[in-house]
């Protein structure tokens, strides 16, 4: 998985892995700001092509390394990245 990078596209609400300059998975997700800071994942998505290289877990390592760092909770509707929560 070296050649895959991520990148924040806070804007289109996309957590995206990309190899490349193609994205090949993405977390969909959007922020709450009241009452409480929260990013809440809705789907974790994997090219076909792309699958069992682990960049499902790293776009997930990665929105929760980001939620704390910004001091937001995670909130996940997405089975997939709350499986993830530690």
């Amino acid at each position: 998985m070296s050649d895959i990078g991520i990148r924040d596209d806070r804007a289109a609400g996309r957590l995206e892995a990309v190899s490349g300059g193609e994205v090949v998975g993405r977390i969909e997700y959007f922020v709450l700001d009241s009452p409480g800071r929260a990013l809440v994942p809705v789907h974790t998505i994997v090219e076909p092509a792309h699958e069992g290289r682990g960049i499902a877990g790293s776009l997930a390592r990665e929105l929760y390394a980001a939620a704390r760092r910004e001091g937001a909770a995670v909130v996940p509707l997405c089975p997939y990245v709350a499986g993830w929560a530690a």
